[in-house]
């Protein structure tokens, strides 16, 4: 009998904890949260601060957060995370059309491309700043001053997954920290 009551008990404890765990992301939506990719194989943590949103595009994005506007900008910023289909370049070379320069310069030549390796996964960063002129089933139209930072992260047994935030220059700029960080604390549990 005792055995059996301290299973109840138990049982209680955990299903208190979860509660109160989605209680707390309720009652704050911009506390850090865990994404699970490849069925969890594959996780990111986002920083405090992302109010995450529905996906606009849910066949495209996994998931999606809206990034606190500098100040003095008209617009937050947006977050997308999902899983990157196709080369990686024509990925990269897709971001890149998003962009154009005021002055006609070739945006390719103004990017900055990286590279590092992070839990055993390759990843490839993209940083590209100008007008911003969004596709056409995203309702498209032209927004200057805008930059992305992109990831896409190729991980050895559990595809390719992309990490993309785009918004207004100075809003952009105050997340690098935090999309750095995000990128790098990146885990792949060994199978």
């Amino acid at each position: 009998m005792p055995i059996r009551l301290a299973t109840v008990f138990v049982a209680i404890a955990v299903l208190l904890a979860l509660t109160s765990t989605s209680d707390a992301r309720a009652a704050d939506p911009a506390a850090a949260e865990t994404l699970s990719l490849a069925d969890g194989k594959v996780t990111l943590t986002t920083p405090t601060g992302w109010v995450k949103k529905e996906p606009k595009f849910r066949g495209i994005a996994l998931y999606e957060f809206a990034v606190p506007k500098a100040e003095g900008d008209a617009v937050e910023g947006r977050v997308t995370v999902g899983q990157a289909g196709g080369d990686i370049e024509a990925n990269q070379q897709r971001w890149l059309g998003q962009f154009v320069q005021p002055d006609g310069s070739k945006t390719a030549d103004r990017a900055k491309r990286s590279e590092k390796e992070v839990a055993g996964a390759k990843v490839r960063m993209l940083d590209v700043s100008g007008t911003y002129v969004a596709p056409p089933f995203s309702g498209g139209g032209k927004f200057p001053d805008y930059r992305m930072l992109a990831a896409i992260v190729v991980t050895p047994k559990h595809g390719s997954w992309y990490v993309r935030l785009y918004g207004p220059e100075k809003t952009v700029a105050q997340q690098v920290e935090n999309i750095n960080k995000m990128i790098d604390g990146l885990k792949i549990p060994a199978e």
